[in-house]
């Protein structure tokens, strides 16, 4: 994996966390909605005769936890890309990645803020993407 391919995992990482909080808030909402339900609204809305109130609380839950485990993932992975552009030791070098990688400038809007010309930002940031320590084993796209 490249520095640019894993740096670039950021951007993707908070949209996942974006979307699994919109999720996380849907089910919070149908929580809060089960538990005002009567049995037999619960009847209509589950194949399972059992214990239908049951079976869509557990399932709501079991998919709350997953959508919990999903964004604690993506924060690691996004606390370790901070990290590695934190560890560049170029202040110069790990601006410009910051600037691209967490706070989602382009490279011409670089360029205008640092007073670089166009060319010279690619430049910059070949020699700041071969600063980048990339973990041995980077963690997995989180999902």
């Amino acid at each position: 994996m490249t520095a640019h391919e894993y740096l670039s995992q950021a951007q993707r990482a908070e949209q996942r966390i974006n979307a699994d909080n919109e999720q996380l808030e849907s089910l919070q909402e149908k929580i809060l909605t089960i538990s005002s339900m009567v049995i037999s609204d619960v009847k209509t809305q589950s194949s399972r005769r059992r214990d239908p109130l049951g079976d869509l609380v557990s399932n709501t839950v079991d998919r709350i936890i997953a959508c919990e485990e999903r964004i604690a993932s993506n924060m690691r992975l996004l606390m370790d890309i901070e990290s590695a552009i934190h560890n560049v030791t170029d202040d110069e070098s790990r601006a410009i990645l910051k600037r691209f990688y967490l706070d989602r400038y382009t490279w011409p809007e670089i360029a205008t803020e640092r007073g670089y010309k166009r060319q010279r930002i690619y430049e910059a940031r070949d020699v700041a993407l071969a600063m980048v320590d990339i973990p041995i084993t980077p963690r997995a796209k989180a999902d």
